[in-house]
């Protein structure tokens, strides 16, 4: 009778046993990619509660750290809806409160570890920024390995392979160092295995992402390199460089620590270190592009002090903007090596350059020439001109300093004139409608990213309840609407896009916040106008809209530009 009741028991220990597990917060959240932990793997962190401690720094990943320990991680708190968390909780860089995620900067580091599998295997969502928003394993001061998410929000498995380095000392690095479009990371389920199972594994080495390039035939993605010849190959294949509209090299901007410049009226900005204004009216500048020069007063707008500083509110011609201290009104008198000089209603005022933000010349135009080809360069500076190829150099006629050779590692994007294609950006834009929750409202056009941590030379951002027209040339021939479109970062609502030319629409697509980016390529009906409407679709929530990104007019059957 005893071994019954026994035999009982154990039978309802493990049938209460099954229910409960069924009904465990792992199985709440979708997660059919992640593959459960077996016996003898090693669970680093699954961050439901204080396993090891972390060294958090800067503003994104604030909260973590003090009082309820990971309370910031909760998977159902923020803006976002995140797709395949374990548990409760999860690692993310979105700042407090969840708000404003993309905005925010920090770095997470574990304490140290040693390597006692073959993989160390976890959860990651997120952008893809190699190098810059990522996960990074550090063996020995160095990165081993890094890996970034795939611009979603649906967590995947990744695996670093431990298999070169077992019994080693490692830690891991939450790297958040981008504010752009899907500037942010998110880890869960840190495990030691033995089987990567399902999982992305990453190898030696820290990854770069994908270039871009678009030619006349569309987007093209991949490794773009010189090979032996000294001709550009895409992932081993050659491109005709005749047919390049724009190229944009997975490399992140990196300033010069000089960081001063001078903004040219044709719309270039030179990263320089500023000498002096001579008697004759030019400026000693020192570059580490072309080296010492003598560029006239008349064709520079702006002194750039301090770069990394917002100037969109310091934007009046004839005055000096200071980092801390009211703006001060004058004519440039001197420059020197630490200090600059005002003729200003209350005299001649010297100031120390370094407590100044920018100084704008009087009378400053700014005239772009569209005809020009632009090279960017990854501390900042952005050079008009022709640009060519020889010998494995960049080469750029260029109206003031003549002829540049620039070397390709420090070359970020180049964008083409011409060649049958027009930036959206650059069409003329004929009117503006935006409606808000409480009537008609400004529209901030966010189209320039070209000096953001950005994938596109530019970026336009729409929100519903919105039309834009742009004009056209109205040529007959054929002609292809061109962008990448996703919902913006933290889409909570669904937008629709329309986009018609001269009232006939040839475009129509809703998308919903986590939606993968889309490739477009439309014919463009006959017509001399275009217009981009953003509506709200079945959801309505905020944040909510849709960005475009390199959104471009193609004419495919002529070797012309089209006129804006």
């Amino acid at each position: 009778m005893m071994q019954v009741l026994t035999f009982l028991a154990i039978l309802g220990m493990g049938f209460l046993q099954a229910i409960f597990a069924s009904e465990t917060p792992e199985s709440a959240t979708s997660a059919p990619s992640s593959a459960p932990a077996v016996i003898g793997d090693i669970l680093m962190e699954d961050f439901e509660e204080k396993k090891r401690d972390w060294k958090f720094e800067g503003s994104s990943f604030q909260g973590y750290g003090g009082g309820d320990y990971w309370r910031p991680g909760r998977g159902d708190h923020g803006p976002i809806r995140l797709v395949g968390y374990r548990g409760q909780k999860a690692l993310k860089s979105w700042g407090p409160h969840g708000r404003d995620i993309d905005k925010q900067t920090g770095l997470a580091t574990s304490t140290p570890f040693k390597l006692e599998r073959k993989f160390l295997r976890f959860l990651l969502s997120g952008g893809h920024y190699p190098g810059r928003a990522c996960v990074n394993l550090v063996v020995d001061g160095k990165v081993l390995a890094s890996a970034t998410g795939q611009n979603s929000h649906i967590l995947e498995p990744v695996a670093f392979d431990l298999s070169a380095h077992q019994g080693k000392e490692a830690y891991l690095e939450v790297v958040d160092k981008v504010t752009g479009p899907w500037g942010h990371v998110c880890i869960d389920m840190v495990y030691q295995v033995d089987e990567a199972s399902n999982a992305r594994i990453v190898r030696d080495g820290l990854p770069r992402g994908k270039d871009l390039l678009w030619t006349r035939e569309g987007l093209l993605e991949g490794r773009l390199e010189w090979n032996d010849d000294g001709a550009l190959v895409l992932d081993g294949e050659p491109i005709l460089f005749e047919s390049v509209k724009s190229i944009f090299l997975d490399r992140a901007p990196a300033g010069s620590p000089t960081q001063q410049g001078i903004r040219l009226r044709t719309g270039e900005f030179w990263l320089v270190d500023l000498r002096s204004l001579k008697k004759d009216g030019k400026f000693e500048i020192n570059s580490p592009h072309f080296g010492g020069r003598s560029v006239d007063k008349e064709v520079v707008t702006s002194l750039e002090f301090a770069p990394n500083l917002d100037p969109s509110k310091a934007n009046r011609p004839g005055i000096l903007y200071r980092t801390n201290g009211r703006p001060l009104p004058g004519k440039l008198v001197w420059l020197k090596h630490d200090n600059i000089a005002l003729d200003s209603p209350l005299g001649i005022i010297p100031m120390p350059r370094k407590e100044l933000h920018r100084y704008i010349l009087p009378e400053a135009v700014d005239e772009p020439d569209l005809s020009l080809d632009e090279v960017g360069m990854v501390d900042g500076t952005i050079f008009r001109g022709t640009v060519g190829f020889a010998d494995g150099k960049v080469q750029i006629l260029h109206p003031i300093l003549e002829t540049l050779q620039l070397d390709w590692k420090e070359i970020r994007y180049i964008s083409r004139a011409g060649n049958g294609i027009s930036w959206l950006a650059d069409l003329e834009r004929t009117s503006v409608k935006s409606i808000g929750p409480l009537g008609p409202k400004p529209f901030f056009d966010q189209s320039n990213a070209r000096d953001e941590d950005s994938r596109f030379l530019s970026t336009l951002r729409v929100t519903p309840q919105t039309t834009l027209r742009y004009k056209l040339d109205g040529s007959s021939g054929i002609r292809e609407f061109r962008a990448v479109l996703s919902p913006i970062p933290g889409c909570r609502g669904d937008a629709t896009v329309i986009i018609a030319a001269s009232g006939k629409e040839f475009y129509r697509q809703s998308l919903s916040g986590g939606e993968p980016s889309r490739t477009l390529r439309l014919p463009v009906p006959v017509g001399d106008e275009l217009e981009l409407r953003v509506e709200f679709g079945k959801r309505m929530a905020f944040p909510c809209g849709i960005d475009l990104g390199d959104a471009q007019i193609a004419m495919l059957d002529a070797n012309k530009e089209v006129q804006p």
